[in-house]
């Protein structure tokens, strides 16, 4: 509902946590993909690998990102390990500590 409201502001629908004919109706009409704007798209997360496994665009965004940079990766949206990899790697090179942890430190330096 949340996601829903921050994608669509003309069209919100109540946050009650439940799933009445409204929820409904909005679910049956988002995109398959996901949305555009993502909760941690103004509140960057730290992305590791975990279980389950973090997924998303900010999750791409940092694989285009580690492509770009010549780091092997694949860009699926999942942080799997690969893409643990292919961050320490650029940790390494960055002369950060290579813990796989994409924070403040590793966004910067990737930029």
């Amino acid at each position: 509902q949340k996601l829903w409201n921050i994608n669509h502001p003309t069209e919100k629908i109540g946050e009650d946590g439940k799933f009445g004919t409204q929820t409904q109706d909005a679910l049956n009409r988002s995109p398959a993909n996901g949305f555009a704007k993502a909760p941690w798209d103004d509140k960057p997360r730290v992305l590791k690998l975990s279980r389950p496994r973090m997924e998303g665009s900010d999750v791409l965004k940092l694989q285009e990102k580690l492509k770009a940079a010549g780091i092997d990766v694949g860009v699926d949206g999942e942080f799997g390990l690969g893409t643990d990899k292919a961050v320490k790697e650029l940790q390494q090179k960055k002369s950060l500590t290579a813990d796989g942890i994409v924070g403040s430190k590793t966004l910067t330096a990737i930029a």
